[in-house]
């Protein structure tokens, strides 16, 4: 009976534990039924892509027969024997045929595919590039010409597998930039080649396509990931060929090849329409480049590629076309060499090509000079590979889900997917110790630490001193900011007492001077007069330094007066030529470093740090004769539109004492619309150059980000790449601001930074009379601007449209995505950490802290509450969460990937309404102050061309009326939420203050924003005299 009761008792377990272990058994079976389904999935796209890959081939060589019927006693040999120049020749004056040059090399790209396996697919679009040519009335510089594509660039009607199972089956629906522009000067873009799975390898192999040999030696590899390109041109099967370069996959296949390779700067030619494993990573950029048999072939394309077609398809690139001067210059060279790099022993036959090449070098009359690489180990290890494997290889681990690891990779697949503890263990282990280092640091610790029991008392006694001192110590801290900040005033004001000292001299000496009358000069006027002689640039520096002196004292707008601008000026006046700025007066923002002063950015952290040396900028504007007079005041990190910082206080709008000037270029707005300068340098990352000038009814350009020099320019927070910011004029006039551009865009700039696109300023574009297409909004949809800024771009519209341009309503895509997930994600990636760390050791700007505060709260805290928010207030949610930040480098690659396919989405809408320029609102009239710190995203019209990285300048074009506030006791903004209502309070009362509107254009366009800007300014004040 007991027995019984026990198994009634066990019997419904026992059966549980069966089903349970049924439904593991199962789930078991599932998971390797679904594995192996997986890979027979995997198996049969594999074949498929090899299958497809047969047929090319097949097809190719149908076609070459084709070809040779057609083209009968083809020299094939003769014609494979010539080089790319002679070939390009021979095609344009038509003693050869491009169908018998097509034939020609097909023929022998099949041959050379048999042995080494390099042609991955046959562009079947390569017969109607042929018939297309002969319709063609100008023979392009490639006329003719077959070239060979790397696997991964876009050719419309194939795939580019990226030596990838996942890319398979996605057939390109367009051509990429570059085929687009080799097709426009007659190329024939005839074969894809091979490439290493993820291209992140300089093997040649992939598991859909297999191996690819060396044509030289078939023992040996022929490099990567540019390898198939290498091997086809090697082995003659191809003249010229397109390769990709990152780490060395054009120059690595074309060393162990015996070709001529090049990698050229990295954004000088387009890389739309291509696949790539690493998207989104900006601290080591991908390029595309030519390999071929000799350098006349690479220069060749290059000057084919550098046209104004790749420049209109992608106006993301700088429009340098190829300089043939210097290509083809005898100039002797001064050479730097170096036969190792410190890191890597190159093979004894690798330093006797060195040697060799600096003995010919020499013999011809070149100057070879030692050079030695700089912190090599550190380059490799910390920045390129740390730039590469950032996410610890999540991105590499990620593109092989659903593919088959190659042999090849394997190794380095294992190393990526170990977990990022085990590798920094890993490290540890494997990292060299020295025995002594180890000892000595025992000793002295037994030393400092003694071995002895613990008193509790003592104990006691040394956590209460512990916490005494620590109060002691912020006390302390807190004296010795208040210290700083007592003798950086102090400094400021003896510098304005020595200013006002010199202009006191100044018009004891010369009292005749009509000051006024100079002052009202526009800056083109004021240098006739200065290059002429009719104005000293004395007289004009000390008119100007006077006014500086009394809008300062009104607004407080200067940080420093800059003394040595009188050794400028009797520097220029021994000068042979005068520049372009001769006698000019400049103010700087304080962060644009000038030689033996302070950057401060507004922070206590940046006193006491003198800068040794001009940044480029101020050298470029002293070589063109300008004379920096003052360096003028910031908010606390740059990081606001008001202007205002706990060091030098509050700078006022000299239009209005109650009202902000803006920022963060503040002090320069405020100086400028004073009087006090005629000309300023600002810094714009968000509308830092044109809120200011919006503001106080300047004009202001912020220009193409890397147009203009930023070496030796300051900023709280370094490395943010998605986002440049750019330094650009600030003046009361758009002629003045194109002067300025003009003046910096020279050799000297280009020379001082050769990171600097060499692009000088285009006089015929911003001359030019030619009727625009205009597109127009008055609303960004996320933050809808008082009426009087949406009635300033209604009445530019109709007076553009009655100057005879073409207006066209453009609707910006996505705004509240680009303004919060794309620009405000960007800034705080890291969730502020970076930001809050620069006030560390100071006091917060009172304008700060509500952005302070709302960055210190817990990450998990500003999602809960954005989650909380979302119904209520969508914008105010939308915020938090993107200062919540990202959570891995892999999301922030991802998210810098997704602002490059909005970039290229913007463009795109763009282009279809075949605009010229657009025509949109700016933020304003200016703010009552104290208001800017409450409404940071307010600025939404501006940070959208920040993003975009688009040059985009602000025009005054009228005045706040009785009528603009009637209407805007109606404002309800778009949410009807705690930012509108603050917006309202803060434009409130502005009747008679400025209001302007935003011009912009695609980028490296600068000259024409500035034609534009200057065509909305000359309608304005005709509309304002009529």
């Amino acid at each position: 009976m007991t027995q019984e009761r026990l198994w009634q008792v066990l019997d419904p377990s026992w059966g549980d534990l069966r089903a349970l272990s049924a439904l593991l058994c199962s789930s078991a079976a599932a998971v390797v039924i679904l594995k192996w389904l997986g890979r027979r999935q995997v198996q049969q796209k594999m074949d498929e892509a090899r299958r497809s890959r047969h047929l090319a081939l097949e097809r190719m060589e149908k076609a070459a027969q084709r070809l040779k019927q057609k083209n009968p006693g083809t020299q094939t040999s003769h014609i494979l024997s010539l080089t790319m120049v002679e070939l390009a020749e021979k095609l344009k004056e038509g003693s050869l045929s491009p169908e018998s040059v097509l034939y020609s090399y097909m023929d022998k790209a099949l041959e050379v595919n048999r042995e080494v396996n390099c042609v991955t697919d046959f562009i079947h679009g390569c017969e109607d590039q042929l018939q297309k040519l002969k319709k063609q009335k100008e023979k392009g510089l490639l006329y003719g010409i077959p070239i060979s594509i790397k696997d991964h660039i876009d050719c419309k009607g194939h795939i580019s597998s990226g030596g990838m199972v996942k890319f398979l089956g996605q057939v390109k629906e367009e051509d990429s930039v570059i085929v687009q522009v080799l097709k426009h000067q007659g190329g024939i873009p005839f074969v894809k080649t091979n490439i290493p799975q993820t291209m992140i390898n300089y093997d040649c192999s992939n598991l859909i396509f297999g191996q690819t040999l060396n044509p030289l030696n078939p023992q040996k590899s022929p490099g990567g990931s540019s390898g198939g390109e290498g091997a086809l041109i090697a082995g003659g099967g191809s003249i010229l060929g397109i390769g990709s370069d990152v780490a060395g996959s054009i120059r690595l296949p074309s060393s162990f090849c015996g070709l001529c390779g090049l990698k050229p700067t990295g954004h000088r030619i387009s890389k739309q329409g291509i696949i790539s494993p690493l998207i989104g990573m900006q601290s080591v950029t991908g390029m595309l480049g030519p390999m071929a048999r000799d350098v006349d072939s690479l220069a060749l394309c290059m000057k084919a590629l550098l046209c104004q077609e790749m420049f209109q398809l992608d106006p993301t690139v700088p429009p340098i076309p190829f300089d043939e001067q210097v290509y083809t210059s005898s100039q002797p060279l001064r050479v730097g060499y170096y036969e190792g790099d410190g890191y890597f022993q190159p093979s004894p036959s690798m330093k006797r090509a060195v040697q060799h090449t600096r003995k010919l070098l020499q013999d011809a009359g070149h100057t070879l000079v030692p050079f030695a690489l700089p912190k090599i180990e550190y380059m490799v290890d910390e920045l390129f590979t740390r730039g590469i494997f950032s996410d610890g290889a999540a991105h590499l681990v990620d593109c092989f889900k659903g593919d088959i690891v190659d042999p090849n990779l394997k190794s380095q697949y294992n190393t990526y997917r170990l977990p990022a503890l085990v590798k920094r263990i890993l490290a540890i282990i494997l990292k060299p110790i020295r025995p002594e280092i180890h000892m000595m640091i025992q000793q002295q610790l037994r030393q400092l630490l003694p071995e002895r029991k613990v008193d509790t008392s003592a104990a006691l006694a040394l956590l209460g001193g512990s916490v005494a001192a620590l109060v002691v110590w912020k006390w302390l801290g807190k004296k010795r900011i208040q210290k700083k900040l007592e003798e950086a005033r102090r400094t400021r004001d003896e510098g304005m007492k020595k200013m006002a000292k010199a202009v006191q001299q100044f018009r004891e000496q010369v009292s005749s001077v009509q000051r006024d009358a100079i002052r009202s000069l526009p800056l083109l006027e004021l240098t006739r007069r200065l290059q002429e002689g009719s104005l000293s640039p004395r007289i004009v520096l000390y008119t100007y330094l006077e006014k500086a002196l009394e809008v300062t004292q009104q607004t407080n707008c200067l940080r420093h007066f800059i003394p040595e601008c009188e050794e400028q000026l009797q520097e220029i006046q021994q000068h042979k030529e005068k520049g372009l700025l001769y006698g000019v007066p400049v103010s700087i923002k304080d962060h644009i470093g000038h030689k033996g002063h302070l950057a401060t950015c507004g922070l206590v952290q940046c006193l006491g740090t003198l800068m040794e040396e001009d940044s480029v900028l101020v050298k470029v504007l002293k070589k063109q004769g300008a004379i920096p007079f003052a360096m003028t005041n910031v908010p606390q990190s740059l990081f606001s539109y008001e202007c205002s910082n706990p060091i030098f206080g509050q700078t006022l709008n000299p239009l209005n004492l109650q009202r902000s000037p803006g920022g963060s270029s503040g002090g320069e707005g405020a100086l400028i619309a004073g009087g006090g300068s005629i000309l300023g340098i600002g810094s714009d990352m968000g509308g830092s150059i044109r809120l200011p000038s919006s503001f106080c009814g300047l004009c202001g350009l912020k220009p193409t980000a890397e147009r203009l020099s930023l070496s030796g320019v300051t900023g709280p927070v370094s490395g943010i790449l998605a986002v440049p910011c750019a330094l650009g004029p600030m003046a009361r006039d758009v002629d003045s601001l194109a002067l300025c551009m003009k003046a910096l865009l020279c050799q000297e700039m280009f020379q001082l930074d050769p990171t600097v696109p060499p692009i000088p300023f285009n006089e015929q574009v911003y001359s030019s009379s030619t009727p625009l297409r205009v597109g127009y909004y008055d609303t960004d949809g996320y933050f809808p601007l008082p009426p009087c800024m949406r009635r300033a771009v209604k009445e530019t519209r109709r007076a553009l449209e009655a100057a005879g341009h073409q207006l066209v309503l453009f609707s910006p895509p996505r705004v509240p995505y680009a303004v919060t997930e794309l620009f405000l994600k960007t800034f705080f990636a890291d969730g502020g950490r970076a930001w809050l760390d620069v006030f560390t050791g100071d006091i917060v700007d009172p304008g700060l802290k509500s952005q302070v505060n709302s960055c210190k709260m817990p990450r998990l805290v500003k999602k809960l509450l954005a989650l909380l928010l979302k119904p209520l207030f969508p914008r105010l949610a939308d915020y938090l969460s993107a200062l919540a930040g990202m959570r891995s480098v892999k999301e922030m690659w991802d998210h810098q990937h997704q602002i490059q396919v909005y970039r290229s989405q913007f463009i795109s809408q763009w282009k279809e309404l075949q605009l010229d320029v657009v025509l949109c609102p700016v933020l304003g009239p200016a703010f009552t102050a104290g208001y800017p710190g409450k409404l940071l995203t307010a600025v939404s019209s501006t940070m959208l061309y920040n993003l975009l990285n688009f040059p985009a300048g602000v025009v005054p074009v009228s005045t706040v009326t009785e009528a603009d506030e009637e209407e805007l006791k109606l404002y309800k903004g778009c949410c009807d939420d705690p930012w509108d209502r603050t917006l309202k309070q803060a434009v409130s009362g502005a009747v008679g203050m400025p209001v302007a509107v935003q011009c912009v254009a695609l980028p490296w366009q600068d000259e024409l924003c500035l034609r534009f800007m200057k065509e909305v300014e000359t309608l304005s004040r005709d509309k304002r005299v009529a």
